[in-house]
């Protein structure tokens, strides 16, 4: 809730998620000018103008991109999800035409981009809106435009 600057957490109950929210929050932040939000072990806040935020346990944590080679320019996405599944953060840095993948922490990994730009929609990481990634099997989805887009990405440890 970008307005009263906080993240809501409903419990489930015996029936659905009605019970009254609380405040996942225990610090205060600037929501405002937050793009995208991503949960796993913490949550993963990314604003409009590159920042990225980590929370955990409700605290602000340490996310730090000092190391990347490019500052992210309009990124659209943030995903994550539970060690279970992902290892990595991955962000949709649509200025740059590329996909971010970085530590927990926020070092950077590496970064994907699309070897042939000459199609005739152009480069799809350069109307990025969304980003889905699968680390199993290796696989990203991007939503660009109204066009959805399955790439298959070199995973390295």
């Amino acid at each position: 809730d970008s307005n009263a600057n906080k993240i809501w957490r409903y419990d489930p109950t015996d029936d659905g998620y009605n019970s009254a929210p609380t405040d996942w929050l225990q610090t205060e932040a600037d929501l405002s000018g937050v793009v995208s939000m991503s949960i796993g072990d913490s949550i993963y806040l990314l604003y409009a103008d590159g920042a990225i935020r980590k929370f955990s346990l409700g605290e602000a944590d340490t996310f730090d991109i000092s190391d990347w080679d490019t500052p992210p320019k309009n990124p659209v996405a943030i995903f994550t999800r539970p060690p279970a599944e992902t290892r990595w953060i991955y962000v949709a840095d649509r200025g740059n035409s590329r996909i971010v993948q970085v530590s927990q922490e926020g070092q950077f990994k590496q970064q994907f981009r699309v070897a042939d730009t000459a199609s005739q929609s152009g480069d799809p990481l350069a109307g990025a809106t969304d980003l889905f990634v699968d680390e199993i099997t290796g696989q990203a989805y991007l939503l660009s435009g109204r066009e959805l887009y399955l790439l298959i990405l070199p995973m390295s440890e």
